[in-house]
């Protein structure tokens, strides 16, 4: 009985862990889809449609934890979790990768500028 408790116990944990997991997995992923759009200018065509295949991804991806682990039952607690996962990752790792990609290409924007200067520069002299 009280190992059979501590398995069940175990399993819970594990379950809010890989919640978690789901949650920062999701929106890590997401972050490769706004770095795409602060590199390359996209039309909303192209936005919308990268939408589109990043909810039907996450859709399909969050069904088949939910077959996999919770034998397809619905729990709240999985989905409480995978918010407070992806509240976390996006408050935190994301907003440090995003300021990170936008100072980048800021400062090569600059460089990039500063070089047609200086090649301007030599031309007209």
């Amino acid at each position: 009985m009280i190992l059979a408790l501590h398995q069940t116990v175990y399993e819970e944990w594990n379950l809010i862990f890989i919640s978690l997991f789901l949650g920062a997995f999701l929106v890590a992923v997401y972050d490769i889809f706004r770095i795409l759009r602060i590199l390359i200018k996209h039309k909303n065509i192209f936005v919308h449609i990268q939408d589109f295949f990043f909810w039907t991804f996450a859709t399909i991806f969050i069904y088949y934890i939910y077959y996999q682990y919770y034998y397809g039952q619905i729990r709240a607690f999985f989905l409480v979790f995978m918010l407070l996962g992806a509240f976390l990752y996006a408050n935190t790792l994301s907003r440090f990768l995003l300021f990170f990609v936008n100072t980048l290409k800021n400062r090569l924007k600059k460089v990039r500028k500063k070089g047609k200067m200086k090649r301007n520069q030599k031309v007209s002299k």
